[in-house]
């Protein structure tokens, strides 16, 4: 196995967490109807105040300690993140060299020189990943205690902070990898402090629900508008984000841990890292069909949902094919074994 299983790949040694596949599930449903949904529309701002962090929250629940360097750690990680990477982006340039781009920048997008990628902007995600659980793991290794490893939530927090509203640096996606890391390190604190696991077995499990999406619906979607982008790293106040950020993401992972697992979300958890580095080409084409902003709300918002069922519904044989052709595509590597 990997060294730390992420949102796309997670086949643990024994089994699957339940909870995680369903939040995985929704989440990536979440993600292409976010990208369908028209501009200024309450649930595309809602879906964009917790989508993308709460991945890396996951990702950082799953991280765990091996007894390899980070060398070895790197190049697991790139077999698994970096590779379906490159994969990806070299597919997307087709439609690049289709659509008549500037070409002159792809080796810029490819490093994200500008912290900003190819037309196919969900392979963002990959790149910060990869540096942002490489940058973790590090700091994880040489901080000696648990409370020194907290303290880093506060720093790259504030460093993230720092490059978004008083030294904005914009090269190499420095700023979204602190960002992440920073997502990623609470994941690996809800985990570590047991808090989520008390949270579960306790009684007030549903008030505490409650309150986080209260939270998150009260800051994320009312107070924190419009439309936030961790991507483009337009995230109006940045604080505020943070907590709608972490309270809509909690809010998903105890609506996800009531929930029956069925055979579909496995299906569409073990496909995440397919469907997020494919279906913008839907989107791609959608956009340049459909003129979503001069119809009214309530059309675009149901033609948008209509068309993410339709589009998963076809991912489920595409998702089966690679997962015993091409499993590159969903980020396992070749010696892996999935868990059914």
């Amino acid at each position: 196995m990997g060294s730390c299983d992420t949102i796309y790949s997670i086949y643990r040694e024994n089994a699957r967490i339940k909870w995680i596949d369903n939040a995985k599930s929704i989440g990536i449903v979440l993600v292409v109807l976010g990208h369908l949904l028209p501009n200024d529309n309450l649930l595309k701002t809602w879906i964009y105040s917790f989508h993308m962090p709460m991945f890396f929250i996951i990702s950082g629940f799953l991280f765990t300690v091996n007894n390899y360097g980070i060398i070895e750690r790197i190049k697991r990680r790139a077999k698994t993140l970096l590779l379906p990477y490159v994969i990806y982006f070299a597919l997307s340039l087709m439609i690049y060299f289709v659509a008549d781009f500037n070409l002159a920048d792809v080796a810029n997008k490819f490093i994200m020189l500008d912290s900003l990628t190819i037309w196919n902007s969900p392979l963002w995600f990959l790149y910060v990943l990869f540096f942002s659980e490489i940058l973790f793991a590090a700091v994880h290794k040489l901080a000696k205690t648990d409370n020194a490893r907290y303290i880093y939530i506060i720093l790259s927090a504030f460093i993230g902070y720092v490059l978004y509203a008083i030294l904005p640096i914009r090269h190499f996606a420095i700023e979204k990898i602190m960002l992440g890391s920073s997502f990623l390190a609470i994941g690996w604190y809800l985990k570590s402090s047991k808090i989520f696991e008390k949270i579960q077995a306790g009684s007030k499990k549903l008030m505490i629900s409650l309150i986080l999406i209260i939270v998150n619906v009260l800051v994320g979607v009312i107070i924190n508008k419009p439309t936030i982008s961790m991507y483009g790293f337009e995230l109006n106040n940045y604080w505020l984000f943070f907590i709608s950020a972490i309270s809509g993401s909690a809010f998903l992972f105890l609506l996800c841990d009531t929930l029956i697992q069925s055979k579909l979300m496995k299906i569409y958890a073990s496909g995440t890292l397919f469907i997020m580095c494919t279906h913008y080409i839907v989107v791609f084409i959608y956009n340049n069909i459909v003129d979503r902003n001069s119809l009214p709300w309530y059309i675009t918002t149901a033609s948008s949902i209509i068309i993410t069922l339709i589009i998963f519904t076809m991912y489920i044989p595409a998702i089966k094919i690679a997962e015993r052709w091409f499993p590159l595509l969903l980020g396992i590597h070749y010696k892996q074994k999935i868990i059914k």
